[in-house]
């Protein structure tokens, strides 16, 4: 006989694996977005004194701004929102992949035991001794908990905020990498004095990557504390990749929690 409870142990297991890698993603894009924006960030922050620039801090390496010969970086506050927003994936991935791995390892494979209940017998059979406990001896199926109900509901939700804040940094951090590779463009144009073919190369030829190259080894960088140049490009389209992951990881598990409550309401319903 199955185990009444393998529907749940399937889907918990799922999610254990859907929530470590939602983690392990928010931790590869924290890193990589972590490292390329504290390298850039006192460089870009070219804002003060600038006649095009309100008063704010520019050192970030989104959404940055060519001008004569100087790249100014987007609001900091953009590169913080990209980076902040992988520390709720990180949390609520490893909090739940453990939880549901205790449920898992220390819950689930154990077999139920059914509940037993006695009733006296309403007719006249009541006197024959033992008769009354072989017949109404019921075996009680445990009808599911309103309580486990909500609590998949309730952590579809904090689940799928997660997936969406991950998913707006996703999205952030896109549109913020192309326009800083459409920025520099221009700028090495006019550092390299390039003109005719050259230009054309650059500005319609030239990859990203290969944009953010010459950004490692051509803009100078103040404060630098190590002789090494870190590959931009790279990081970014790591940090890319790695947030896109993580808000499909965590929106699929809101989908399968979402799932799960309502098959557990569609039983609730049906054994009333």
């Amino acid at each position: 006989m199955e185990n009444p409870r393998a529907p749940v142990l399937r889907a918990e297991r799922r999610l254990i694996y859907v929530y470590a890698l939602g983690a392990c993603f928010s931790i590869i894009g924290l890193i990589c977005t972590a490292v390329s924006f504290g390298y850039w960030h006192f460089t870009l922050d070219e804002c003060e004194g600038h006649p095009n620039s309100d008063q704010r801090h520019c050192g970030c390496l989104l959404f940055t701004e060519s001008s004569t010969r100087l790249l100014i970086g987007g609001d900091t506050r953009i590169c913080h929102f990209v980076e902040f927003s992988c520390i709720p994936g990180i949390a609520v991935g490893i909090i739940m992949a453990v939880w549901h791995w205790y449920r898992v390892a220390f819950v689930l494979n154990k077999a139920p035991k059914p509940k037993r209940y006695r009733r006296r017998p309403v007719n006249a059979q009541d006197d024959i001794p033992g008769f009354a406990e072989t017949v109404h001896r019921v075996e009680v199926v445990q009808k599911p908990s309103v309580v486990r109900i909500v609590t998949w509901l309730t952590v579809f939700f904090v689940v799928m905020v997660v997936g969406a804040l991950s998913l707006a940094s996703a999205v952030t951090i896109t549109i913020g990498t192309v326009q800083s590779c459409q920025q520099y463009r221009e700028n090495l144009i006019e550092t390299l004095s390039a003109d005719g073919y050259m230009a054309a190369l650059i500005k319609d030829r030239l990859s990203c990557q290969a944009v953010f190259d010459f950004m490692d080894y051509l803009l100078p960088i103040k404060e630098r504390y190590s002789a090494n140049f870190i590959n931009t490009g790279v990081a970014l389209q790591m940090a890319i990749v790695a947030i896109w992951f993580s808000a499909v990881t965590f929106i699929m598990g809101a989908v399968i929690c979402f799932i799960e409550a309502l098959r557990g309401s569609r039983i609730c319903c049906s054994r009333r």
